[in-house]
């Protein structure tokens, strides 16, 4: 009985695991798309606490889709701070998720 609740404990560890890294290369993916799509200059930082990631809920759908949110504030020519905000959508395409090469980027607003 002991050896069965280790085994259901690292299951659960080992879940949570790779969903952490699931997220942290969503995280990664997302950050090199921002910078791509807005043409960021190297080296631009980003908040963790800025960048939100939560999986799509639908039905209808058999592919996990996610979306990342992403706050960037700038300060316009004027000298006024900006706020902005960009959604991406991401569809998982591959099997494992820990790749980038798992998820492709289906829109950008």
């Amino acid at each position: 009985m002991t050896s069965f609740r280790i085994l259901i404990l690292s299951l659960v560890l080992v879940g949570c695991s790779s969903e952490k890294q699931q997220m942290e290369t969503l995280r990664t993916l997302a950050i090199q798309d921002l910078s791509t799509q807005l043409q960021l200059p190297e080296g631009t930082v980003f908040h963790k606490e800025t960048i939100e990631i939560s999986e799509a809920k639908d039905v209808a759908e058999i592919e996990a889709r996610y979306i990342v949110t992403c706050t960037i504030q700038s300060q316009s020519a004027d000298g006024n701070e900006e706020t902005r905000i960009y959604t991406l959508t991401y569809q998982k395409i591959g099997e494992g998720g820990l790749d980038p090469a798992d998820y492709e980027l289906i829109s950008f607003e």
